[in-house]
Parts: C-alpha cells; sequence; structure tokens
C-alpha cells in the first residue's frame, strides 16, 4: 500500500480479492480513509476531520456501492448514477471514493458501464473494487486497477497472513 500512496499519489481504480468478504472490505475501508486524509505525510492520521469521520462510517466523500438484498446481481440503473455521481465534486475531501462492494455479483453489462468511468475518471475521484476473485472482473476492468491480493479465503496461510495485515494495519490505524 505504501507504494500506491507514496509521495501523495493514489490509484485511481484498486481491485481488492481474496481472503473473506470482512477482510477485503475492512482493507477497502483503510485505502478510502488513506484516499482522503488530509495530512500528506502520514496517512490516515487518524488525527484530521477527514479521518474522524471515515472511522465513523460518516464521511460523505466515501460511498460504498453493494448489490440490493433482493437482487441476485447489482442494478444496471444503480450503476449507471453511480457513474454519474462520479462526475459530481467532493463534498468536503479532495476526493470522492466509491467502495463498490463485490464485484462479482456485478453482471457483464454492469461491468462494461462501470468501464466507462475507469477508462477517464475526473481527478477528484477514485474507485475501490471488491472480489472474492479477480476471474470474477472482465479483463478491461481489471487492466485499469492496481490490485490487492490477500490470498485465497479457503487457503489457511495466505487467510492467515491477510487476517494479520488487516489487523496490523487496524492498530496502525487506531494509534
Amino acid at each position: 500500500l505504501d507504494s500506491f500512496f507514496a509521495d501523495g499519489r493514489r490509484p485511481h481504480a484498486m481491485l481488492i480479492d481474496g481472503a473473506s468478504a470482512e477482510e477485503r472490505m475492512s482493507l477497502a475501508m483503510l485505502c478510502a480513509r488513506m484516499m482522503v486524509c488530509e495530512n500528506k505525510d502520514r496517512t490516515p492520521c487518524g488525527e484530521c476531520e477527514h479521518c474522524r469521520k471515515a472511522k465513523g462510517n460518516f464521511h460523505p466523500d466515501i460511498i460504498t456501492i453493494s448489490k440490493p438484498d433482493d437482487k441476485k446481481h447489482f442494478v444496471k440503473d444503480d450503476v449507471k448514477k453511480m457513474v454519474a455521481d462520479a462526475f459530481l465534486t467532493p463534498n468536503e475531501a479532495a476526493v470522492k471514493v466509491f467502495i463498490i462492494k463485490e464485484l462479482q455479483q456485478m453482471t457483464e453489462e454492469s461491468q462494461n458501464l462501470l468501464l466507462k468511468i475507469l477508462e477517464e475518471p475526473p481527478s477528484y475521484t477514485a474507485f475501490i473494487l471488491t472480489s472474492h476473485t479477480a476471474n470474477a472482473v472482465i479483463g478491461t476492468v481489471l487492466s485499469r486497477v492496481s490490485r490487492v491480493r490477500l490470498g485465497k479465503s479457503e487457503d489457511t496461510e495466505y487467510s492467515e497472513r491477510a487476517t494479520q495485515v488487516v489487523r496490523d494495519l487496524s492498530q496502525a490505524v487506531n494509534s
């Protein structure tokens, strides 16, 4: 992660795959906090207003998108709305972060809608995608994201390592 965020840089799109859904989401939230943090020397600092709001899960510029509970896949109109919202400037932070949970639940058609914004996103917009596997992501989307692999959830060695990494990162954020 340090290489992704070195020198004030940030990826415009990330894919976090592998491990458990909880671990993917925990890392996605950490990355979102890193993106909105005002402190350029140490992100997330945990002290600025953006970090406090993000940690409390009420930052207006961190938007989580997931499929509706009553649907099998993401709704195409919801993806279109998110793409349109990506062009609106952030409310408070310098960047608006969209976390798209469990991309494997998005149809190929909807992923192609998402692809349009990933190809040419506004400079103030970032995307964090999570998926149980990168194999569920179409190649054109995969080619436009920075990938973070947490290992297979059924592979104990990788899962334990990912869990420890997430714990260490969470402890660092909290301290």
